[in-house]
C-alpha cells in the first residue's frame, strides 16, 4: 500500500476487489444481515473486506465503517450516472451521449445491483481487466500469509461469537422456563387459597 500522503483516492484495484467481495457476499451487499447474529457477521465481514482493500498496493486505507460508506456512495454515484445517460439517450432518440460513458467495472456493478446499463453509450475500455477474483491481485506475494492468518482469525472470532450467542439463547430459554414454572406455582397457590376461602365462607354461612 502506498503511503496515505501519496494515495488520496480509492484505486481501481480496490473498486474491483470491493465489487468481487460483494458478489461473493450478497447478503452484506444488499444489507440483509439483521438481528444480533446478523450484526456480528456484518461487522466481521466489513472488517475482513477492509483488510483486503487496505492490503492493495495502490489506493487508500480506511476503517471498516468508512469502507462501508464508500460502498454506498459508489453504488449511488454509478446509479445516478447511468440514470443521466439513460435520460440523454431517450432525449436524443438513441444517439451517442456527450457524457462520460460507463466503464466495464461500472456496468458490472449495475448488473450486480439489478440496474439496467446504457449499452448504447458504453464501451469504454477499463484500464484494469475484469478478473474472476480481484482479491488475488490486491494481495502481493508478501502479504498472502498475513491475509490467510487474518481470515483465519476472523473465522475463529465469528465461531466464538456464534457459540456465545447460542449459550446466551440457552440461558434465556432456561430462564424463561424457570419463570413459567414459578408463575405456575403462584397460580396454583392462589387457586388453593381461593378454594380454602370458599370452603370457610360456606362453613360460616351454614352455621
Amino acid at each position: 500500500m502506498q503511503s496515505s500522503g501519496i494515495a488520496k483516492r480509492i484505486s481501481r484495484e480496490q473498486r474491483e476487489a470491493m465489487l468481487q467481495f460483494m458478489i461473493e457476499n450478497p447478503d452484506l451487499a444488499k444489507n440483509k444481515l439483521s438481528g444480533p447474529q446478523g450484526g456480528i457477521m456484518k461487522s466481521m465481514k466489513w472488517e475482513e473486506l477492509a483488510g483486503i482493500l487496505n492490503s492493495c498496493p495502490i489506493g487508500v486505507c480506511k476503517t471498516p465503517d468508512k469502507w462501508s460508506r464508500s460502498w454506498q456512495d459508489w453504488r449511488s454515484d454509478v446509479k445516478h450516472k447511468a440514470s443521466r445517460l439513460r435520460r440523454h439517450v431517450a432525449g436524443t432518440g438513441g444517439g451517442p451521449s456527450k457524457g462520460t460513458p460507463l466503464t466495464a467495472l461500472e456496468e458490472r456493478l449495475l448488473s450486480f445491483i439489478g440496474e439496467t446499463a446504457v449499452s448504447v453509450v458504453t464501451g469504454v475500455i477499463d484500464p484494469i481487466e475484469v478478473r474472476r477474483s480481484a482479491v488475488y491481485f490486491c494481495r502481493d506475494k508478501h502479504g498472502e500469509d498475513e491475509y490467510g492468518a487474518r481470515v483465519l482469525r476472523t473465522n475463529e472470532r465469528m465461531a466464538d461469537a456464534m457459540e456465545r450467542i447460542a449459550s446466551a439463547m440457552e440461558a434465556i430459554t432456561a430462564s424463561t422456563k424457570k419463570m413459567n414454572e414459578t408463575l405456575k406455582a403462584v397460580l396454583c397457590a392462589n387457586r388453593d387459597t381461593m378454594t380454602l376461602a370458599v370452603s370457610v365462607t360456606e362453613a360460616l354461612v351454614s352455621e
